[in-house]
């Protein structure tokens, strides 16, 4: 009885990849240092060249709670897994101290019993045992009385490299050889229980020694320091664009062609005036900016804050804005003509994973192409903006009401929703300023004559989509301008009779709101608060300091601050923003918000509760008063628990002890905090409900209360249908036959090879493929054994054609070789997708068109295992990988009639497979001697899409060149030309074909 089987390919099903991100360290407030209830004892030990700090020993008992080796891979108790969903890490942490007294041994703490610093020092170590938090923290976050360096340790996880990022705490900057000297020390005291090598040992400075780290690298590198982040643990590429936000077209616009332009986040504004950067560009930043530019992509080399600002931007902008896990392709292009293209991408963990496409466009693309299809991604005009008569120029937010949006602005009419909605959860006190103001100031003259609203019609009615570099230039006189503008002494006393509730010593924050700010183009993420004291402009001198914010030695009055959010409506961005939808800038409106700002020393904590339609709230929180839109930050990222459970923290914030939450009360805040917002949101949906809302908050500490501050909206793009696809223009590409087919391994056999192509761009539309758009063809094959190359200019091949077919409406490119009986016509063929949905990518590569090699022969031919007769051959091609992501080895034995086959192939573990090398095949019982196959034309392969656990093979021995002449005779005596298997893990058989084509048992 026949048996067969495979091991392997049960494993490669449902594998899958590891990461996450971790989480940082204490942040720990200032505080007086107390005395010490421990007595100090002179060491016996030196401290190391450059250690500042006086070597005092400190006797510390021994406990179980804490250790000084670290044990790797996992630690126990002492290593803490951090399986989170997190973006770039899935890894271990754990906390260690270092006496500055003695700065040869480390703490490791017990995480489970201890899971802040304070906790186990306090209990542990001397000379913290008894002290108050306010005394430890000044013992270990400042140089001066430093008592104890504290850090934590991450561990990276499978499939990342064995490596240890060590970062430290503290505000001062630690000098190069503090750093090494620990670094050095947890090398020294590394334990390995797996017998694999060491890691190697990385400094992650966090986030008070970053900019320090970064200034001082060449210091560091020369101390021996390798600095680096968690960024090197990044598991493939990352996309950033409101991830919180279920899928729309907002969000679906992942793709882009212009010029690859590589700068810091600095020299953005200084490489637009030059016009080294313009809006057609694709940029590629080391590190994000505080602001993403109007560019056609950005691609950052360093990841940041999923939930950032720049990641906002780029989801209200429907550009694809990623970080590149692999810099090296994209830093090779830089100043070439490219397209991005985005793709989804699935890996545990892993929060906007997808994968980044680079293609080289360099001198491959037609000008006239390359500006078609800038227009696509073009987002609706918006023309003329609703614009009404400003009869008052003041009131209160609560009185506002959606109709008033053409008179006071998006800002102030959302505030008043709020405000409506929740009057006991949100900050009463402020005022409304309609466009009033705005006109009243556009109306005053200005030193070179006329008004200021001629002034700046003069400078930027000349500008049209793309601008020029000038624009820039032109920008920053036009906000210098009404900087420099004064309201008339009749505006003046107005404003100040509007604002008279708010004249107090507390100051005030102003924020833009205009008409031109919600939906798609959320404009409203460029306008910041601008702090001003109503008091300043009530005395009758100009002297400072200011009264409400003595901090300033000027004066900071309310005209000034009304000015300048004036002016942000004219921030590069925000114009442009305006300019690209084809706005009408006699129409703008700006108003601004004032409300009491809030003091940093009230608000514990602070954030943006995301809420997309139908989805769950994600909480984005800070300490403090941080701004948890910043790039740079690492806020804490929580879902609530409902019922008042515990939340699902996936990110704990930078700016707080790791495993502490950042709202400082119960886990009942955090379900408080998304019932307020939830509760907005419902609210808001009545009137718009395909609306996705971000509500500000912030934990005010005196009145132990959650305030809701603010909230945005993005609405779903206005879109057209469908959109046009092109084609990219590539050179030659390897294109294999695939896998999985539903026909028999027997067509795999005999259509096998390899064709190489290459293409122009084309509209894939009936006036495109009118021309051919194949500029070389080369089509590796077997002819009677022998193997055969036809390459050349498509057009010239033999019997060459390029058809739609009437039935399908493939575009059919067809070619013959041979005579006679020996005469095969080849056809290859794609589906044709002339439109595609803006959500989907418009940027078509050839193997996104489902293409397929027929072969059709002159004579019949037999598939096994059935032995059914065909004149054609359908086969599926695919891109040739000479590097797969992933393979997994699949060994087949099958035996029958004392005939036994062992082989063995390497696979990629998806559908469609795709075969990456073979390993041994290996057939005996046939011959005298086994037959071992090494030629890649004598085995084939195929994995059935129906029953992906079912292997089959044909060999061929007589195709390969390494069977001796003797076995092969022994072959052909016997009748054998092919040996078949079929194979799943129950079972299989093992079949003889000989030249006649019939199939027979062993």
């Amino acid at each position: 009885m026949a048996r067969a089987g495979h091991r392997g390919l049960l494993a490669a099903i449902g594998v899958v990849g590891l990461l996450g991100a971790c989480e940082e360290v204490d942040d720990l407030s200032s505080g007086a240092l107390e005395g010490d209830t421990a007595p100090d004892v002179v060491a016996d030990v030196a401290a190391p060249a450059g250690w500042p700090w006086p070597a005092v020993h400190y006797d510390v008992p021994e406990s179980t709670h804490w250790t000084d080796t670290l044990e790797v891979p996992r630690g126990s108790r002492f290593f803490t897994v951090a399986d989170r969903r997190l973006g770039t890490f899935l890894g271990s942490f754990a906390k260690l101290t270092v006496l500055t007294g003695d700065p040869t041994r480390l703490y490791l703490q017990d995480i489970e019993a201890y899971p802040l610093h304070y906790d186990f020092a306090v209990t542990h170590l001397r000379p913290f045992v008894g002290m108050s938090r306010a005394a430890f923290d000044a013992a270990t976050q400042y140089d001066a009385g430093k008592k104890a360096i504290l850090g934590v340790l991450y561990l990276s996880f499978e499939p990342n490299p064995r490596e240890i990022g060590v970062e430290l705490v503290g505000r001062d900057p630690y000098p190069p050889a503090v750093v090494a000297t620990v670094l050095d020390l947890v090398t020294e005291r590394l334990v390995v229980t797996d017998g694999g090598p060491p890691p190697t040992v990385y400094y992650f400075p966090s986030v008070e020694q970053r900019d320090w780290a970064r200034a001082h690298r060449d210091d560091f590198e020369a101390a021996g320091v390798r600095v680096s982040g968690l960024g090197r643990w990044t598991d493939g590429d990352l996309c950033y664009g409101a991830p919180w936000l279920a899928r729309t077209e907002a969000s679906g616009h992942r793709w882009a062609v212009g010029r690859l332009v590589h700068l810091a986040a600095a020299e953005v504004a200084a490489a637009w005036e030059r016009g080294d950067l313009g809006p057609t560009d694709v940029l590629l930043f080391d590190e994000a900016p505080d602001s993403l530019p109007r560019v056609a992509g950005a691609l950052v080399l360093a990841p940041t804050n999923p939930h950032g600002r720049p990641a906002l931007q780029a989801g209200a902008y429907a550009i694809p804005f990623a970080h590149l896990a692999d810099p090296e392709a994209a830093l090779a292009l830089v100043g070439h003509v490219v397209a991005v293209r985005v793709h989804d991408a699935v890996r545990r963990y892993t929060v906007g994973a997808c994968e980044v496409e680079l293609l080289d466009l360099e001198k491959r693309i037609a000008p006239a192409d390359l500006a078609a299809l800038a227009t696509l991604a073009a987002p609706p005009a918006l023309g003329r903006a609703p614009r009404g008569t400003a009869e008052r120029l003041a009131a209160s937010p609560s009185t506002l009401t959606p109709s008033d949006v053409d008179r006071f602005g998006g800002e102030a009419v959302r505030f008043g929703f709020l405000r409506a909605t929740l009057p006991e959860q949100s900050p009463g006190g402020a005022v409304a300023l309609s466009f009033g103001a705005w006109d009243a100031l556009l109306d005053r003259p200005v030193a070179r004559g006329g008004t200021l609203r001629d002034a700046i019609q003069a400078r930027l009615g000349r500008h049209a989509w793309p601008p020029g570099p000038e624009l820039a230039g032109d920008l920053a006189e036009v906000r210098a301008l009404i900087r420099a503008t004064a309201f008339s002494n009749e505006t003046r006393h107005a404003l100040l009779d509007a604002l008279a509730s708010l004249a107090t010593s507390h100051p005030v924050a102003l924020r833009a709101s205009t008409n031109a700010e919600d939906g798609a183009s959320l404009d409203a993420a460029l306008y910041s608060p601008v702090e001003a004291c109503v008091l300043d402009d009530q005395d009758v001198e100009d002297l400072g300091p200011s009264r409400c914010l003595p901090a300033h030695a000027e004066e900071r009055g309310v005209f000034a601050a009304l000015r300048e959010v004036f002016a942000q409506a004219y921030q590069l961005d925000a114009y442009l923003g305006r300019l690209r939808r084809g706005f009408d800038e006699a129409t703008l409106g700006v108003g601004a918000l004032v409300r009491a700002a809030p003091i940093a020393a009230d608000v514990s904590a602070s954030g943006l509760v995301t809420l997309a339609s139908g989805g769950v709230p994600l909480l984005v929180t800070q300490r403090g008063t941080g701004d948890v839109l910043d790039p740079a930050a690492r806020p804490e990222i929580a879902s609530p628990g409902w019922e008042y459970g515990p939340p699902l923290v996936t990110q704990w914030a930078a700016l707080g002890p790791l495993g502490a939450p950042a709202l400082d009360w119960t886990h009942r805040d955090y379900a408080a905090v998304a019932i307020l917002a939830s509760a907005l949101g419902a609210a808001w949906a009545i009137a718009h409900p395909d609306d996705h809302l971000m509500v500000g908050y912030e934990q005010v500490v005196a009145d132990e209360v959650i305030r809701v501050t603010r909230f945005e909206t993005l609405a779903p793009r206005e879109v057209a249908a469908t959109v046009p696809t092109y084609l990219l223009p590539e050179p030659a590409r390897d294109l294999c036959v695939g896998l999985t087919e539903v026909v028999s391994v027997s067509a795999l056999h005999r259509a096998k090879g390899r064709l190489t192509v290459s293409n122009a761009g084309a509209w894939l539309d009936a006036k495109g493929l009118a021309t051919p758009y194949l500029r070389a063809l080369a089509h590796t094959f077997l002819d009677d054994g022998a193997e055969v190359t036809v390459a050349g200019r498509p057009t010239g091949l033999p019997e060459w054609e390029q058809t739609i077919a009437p039935t399908t409406g493939a575009l059919v490119m067809r070619w013959a070789h041979g005579v006679g009986l020996s005469r095969r016509v080849f056809a290859l063929s794609h589906r044709i997708v002339s439109r595609v949905t803006p959500s989907d990518l418009p940027l078509l590569r050839l193997e996104d068109l489902d293409l397929a090699l027929t072969v059709t022969y002159a004579t019949p031919r037999r598939n096994m295992p059935f032995g059914e007769e065909t004149l054609e051959d359908v086969v599926h091609l695919i891109p040739c990988s000479a590097e797969p992501a992933s393979e997994v080895a699949v060994e087949t034995v099958a035996e029958g009639g004392g005939v036994t086959v062992e082989a063995e192939v390497w696979l990629e573990p998806v559908i469609p497979s795709r075969l990456t090398r073979w390993g041994r095949t290996t057939i005996t019982g046939l011959t005298a001697a086994p037959i071992t196959l090494e030629d890649a034309w004598a085995r084939t392969v195929g994995v059935h899409s129906y029953n992906p656990l079912r292997l089959e093979f044909v060999f061929e021995p007589a195709l390969d060149p390494s069977v001796p002449a003797e076995t092969r005779a022994e072959l052909a005596a016997a009748g054998v030309v092919q040996v078949v298997v079929a194979a799943t893990p129950l079972g299989g058989s093992v079949l003889l074909v000989g030249p006649d084509g019939v199939a027979r048992t062993p």
